[in-house]
């Protein structure tokens, strides 16, 4: 007679169809494959729940995660001698919304200081921040392109700049990219003259 003991759980591994950018931010929605090993009696299933749910849903066939913002996900399986693993988590944060930019009309005086306001808009529970680049144009003509750096989004900010430009009328455009990699779906623009 043949006495098999498994008294070890089973080991379940997590696996994305994409790799997070270099801010840990994903700004396409992502499938979510569950592995089980167990050496002694095999595995016997796999599941999965967002954090916080009361019940844990079957794992059949990858999962995918479109909930915008940051959300974690909780997994485990079992094996055929009844063992449950601890369960594990990872954490997804994931905007696939563009943001949207606004300019507000300025005057300047060359050779002095003026402050360029926009606002960008990002719907929450988005990334909440975006690299801002502002151009300026006359006609159609880019005459200067400033590197505004990073702001925090649905925040109207100010970027102080000493003007070089020849009097006139110019625009004012406003270029923003969100720390998900989502550039604006429509770029501010407003009028800038230089006295």
């Amino acid at each position: 007679m043949t006495v098999r003991i498994d008294s070890a759980a089973p080991t379940t591994a997590a696996a994305l169809s994409a790799s997070a950018n270099a801010a840990g931010w994903y700004n396409a929605p992502v499938t979510v494959t569950l592995h089980a090993s167990d050496i002694t009696s095999g595995p016997a299933g796999s599941q999965y729940r967002l954090s916080g749910a009361a019940t844990w849903t079957p794992y059949t066939a990858a999962f995918l995660v479109s909930t915008q913002g940051t959300s974690t996900w909780e997994y485990r399986s079992t094996d055929l001698a009844g063992n449950l693993e601890a369960a594990k988590s990872l954490t997804v944060k994931l905007d696939s919304v563009k943001p949207t930019t606004k300019a507000y009309a300025a005057s300047a005086t060359k050779g002095k200081k003026v402050k360029l306001a926009y606002l960008v808009s990002d719907a929450k529970p988005g990334c909440g921040q975006a690299t801002v680049t502002l151009r300026i144009y006359q006609g159609k003509k880019l005459r200067k392109t400033l590197k505004a750096g990073t702001c925090t989004s649905n925040a109207k900010t100010n970027y102080s700049w000493r003007c070089t430009l020849a009097e006139g009328k110019y625009t004012l455009k406003v270029y923003a990219t969100d720390i998900a990699g989502n550039a604006q779906s429509k770029v501010g623009s407003a009028k800038l003259t230089v006295r």
